[in-house]
């Protein structure tokens, strides 16, 4: 059982990517890949961001993160019954009101 799942060695990982990507199917040492300097684009910056470092030392993304989790429930309830049936024929009724009331005041003023 243990020999049908094989961990892939990076050494092979980065050389099929070398040869997948970007050179056209040429042979490329993958010594000669090295790590951007930079990361420019937007996804590169999400994939290179610290997140186990910053949830470790900064207390306000760890409570961030709690607080979501923990009033999840909540938001959940608010949800479930403003969009239930009873909710939404309220609302329109109480807009059709409004609609009324406001357009037969256009007519008064004559």
């Amino acid at each position: 059982m243990a020999n049908l799942v094989k961990i892939p060695n990076l050494k092979n990982v980065s050389r099929l990517m070398a040869t997948l990507i970007g050179t056209g199917g040429k042979k490329v040492d993958p010594k000669s890949l090295t790590p951007m300097v930079y990361p420019y684009t937007v996804t590169a910056q999400l994939i290179h961001f610290p997140y186990k470092y910053v949830f470790k030392n900064a207390w306000l993304y760890r409570y961030m993160f709690y607080c979501y989790i923990g009033t999840l429930p909540l938001w959940f309830y608010i949800s479930y019954h403003v969009n239930s049936k009873e909710a939404k024929k309220a609302w329109n009724a109480k807009k059709a009101l409004d609609f009324e009331k406001e357009h037969l005041k256009e007519w008064e003023v004559l």
